[in-house]
C-alpha cells in the first residue's frame, strides 16, 4: 500500500515519553489509514520501548546504529519510510486538528520537490528557522544528488545545527512553500511548556554538540551546501 504521509519520530525518551505526541498525531488526523508512523530509537534502547496500540495505516519501529543522537535516529526513520510526504516530529511537537488535510492543501504538487515551512510557536528564538523539516519524497530523493547526500538531515551534526542547515539549503533550492498558517505546537522547555530533562542535556547541553554545529555549518556555507 502507498501512504500519503510518513511521520518520522526520533526519540530517546523510552519507554513511553514519545507516546503523547504520537497519540496527538493520530487524534488530530482525518485519515489515519493514509499515514505511516516511523518511530526510531537507538539500538541500545530498543529493549525498553513500549509501542502497542497505535492506529495508523502502518507503524514502523526502526533501530539506528552508530552514534546515539537525534540526527542518526531521524535519518534511520527516513530511510525506512515509504510515504509521499515526510514530516519530522519529536516528543514535544504537537499537530493541529486535521493536520493532514491542511498539509495536502498547502503542497502545490506532492510528486514534485517541495518543503513546507510550518508555523511553530517559538522557532527557539530564530525567526525563519524550519525547526521541524518536512519534504516531499521527490525532494528527499533529490538530496541524493547533493545537499544532505541522501539523508533527511545532514549526517555530520549531532542535533543542533541540522535544522539551520536544512533551512538554508531548502531556501537555496527554492523548494520552500510558506505554510505558517498551519500552527503546530512545540512544547519546548525553553518556552516553559515542559520540564527540562536528561534527554535535553544530551541533545543540547553538551559542548560537543555546539562545537560540531559551528564547525560543520561554517564549512557547509563555504562549500555552498554540497558534498
Amino acid at each position: 500500500m502507498s501512504y500519503t504521509f510518513s511521520i518520522l519520530h526520533p526519540t530517546a525518551r523510552v519507554p513511553d515519553g514519545w507516546r503523547s505526541a504520537a497519540d496527538a498525531w493520530l487524534a488530530n488526523c482525518s485519515r489515519p489509514q493514509d499515514v505511516e508512523y516511523v518511530l526510531a530509537v537507538h539500538e541500545s534502547q530498543r529493549h525498553v520501548l513500549l509501542c502497542k496500540g497505535l492506529g495508523f495505516g502502518l507503524f514502523h519501529l526502526v533501530e539506528s546504529r552508530g552514534r546515539r543522537c537525534w540526527v542518526e535516529n531521524s535519518n534511520a526513520a527516513a530511510r525506512a519510510s515509504t510515504g509521499k510526504f515526510l514530516v519530522l516530529s519529536a516528543d514535544d511537537f504537537f499537530p493541529p486538528k486535521n493536520w493532514d488535510l491542511g498539509m495536502l492543501a498547502a503542497i502545490p504538487n506532492i510528486d514534485a520537490p517541495c518543503v513546507l515551512d510550518l508555523g511553530t510557536s517559538d522557532s527557539i528564538g530564530q525567526p525563519g528557522l524550519i525547526a521541524f523539516p518536512t519534504m516531499t519524497r521527490a525532494y528527499y530523493e533529490q538530496l541524493g544528488r547533493g545537499g544532505c547526500g541522501g539523508n533527511f538531515l545532514y549526517p555530520e551534526y549531532i542535533s543542533m545545527g541540522a535544522d539551520d542547515d536544512f533551512t538554508e539549503y531548502a531556501h537555496r533550492d527554492g523548494a520552500v512553500v510558506d505554510a505558517r498558517h498551519l500552527k503546530f505546537e512545540h512544547r519546548h522547555w525553553s518556552n516553559g511548556a515542559r520540564p527540562h530533562d536528561g534527554v535535553d542535556d544530551w541533545q543540547s547541553g553538551r559542548p560537543e554538540v555546539w562545537e560540531v554545529k559551528e564547525r560543520v555549518i561554517a564549512r557547509r556555507r563555504r562549500e555552498g551546501f554540497v558534498r
